[in-house]
């Protein structure tokens, strides 16, 4: 009698794989090793940088080998009195190696941090934590607290 059995498995790391499989039947009879099949695992991989000046400017970039979708940010601005503390939104997509820019003009007074994150439907994300500077509408003394690493995540 012939019955289908499906197995799911996770990477969390892109690459190739060599998957090879056996089966066992009701009596511990087991088959021989299938034939190697090669899979190919990609993803989005997100990274971003910040620049000061008149407000803070975002890029976004996708270094990975698949485009990322649904990419959905958030700028946090924490500190004080900052206008806005807070502005999120999306974008449809980053083909491979290509870019997104966003400007946000912020208004306030003082030191402040900003966490900038974003993900993809593609399940790859990054944040970065920038200390800044804020004179009414100036961004300067920017340092990352982070090592803006992505990380990825795989279904």
């Amino acid at each position: 009698m012939k019955q289908m059995l499906r197995q799911n498995h996770s990477w969390s790391e892109r690459g190739r794989y060599i998957i090879r499989v056996k089966a066992r039947d009701s009596h511990n009879t087991e088959s021989t090793w299938s034939l190697p099949l090669e899979m190919t695992i990609t993803a989005p991989e997100l990274d971003i940088t910040t620049k000061g000046g008149f407000g803070i400017s975002v890029i976004m970039r996708n270094n990975g080998d698949t485009s990322a979708s649904n990419i959905s940010w958030t700028i946090m601005i924490e500190g004080g009195f900052v206008i806005p503390n807070q502005k999120s939104g999306s974008i449809p997509s980053i083909p491979i190696g290509d870019l997104s820019k966003l400007h946000v003009v912020v208004f306030g007074l003082g030191k402040k941090t900003i966490t900038i994150s974003m993900s993809s439907m593609e399940g790859a994300s990054v944040k970065k934590i920038v200390d800044i500077s804020l004179f009414l509408f100036f961004v300067t003394g920017k340092k990352d607290t982070t090592d803006n690493q992505g990380f990825l995540t795989s279904e």
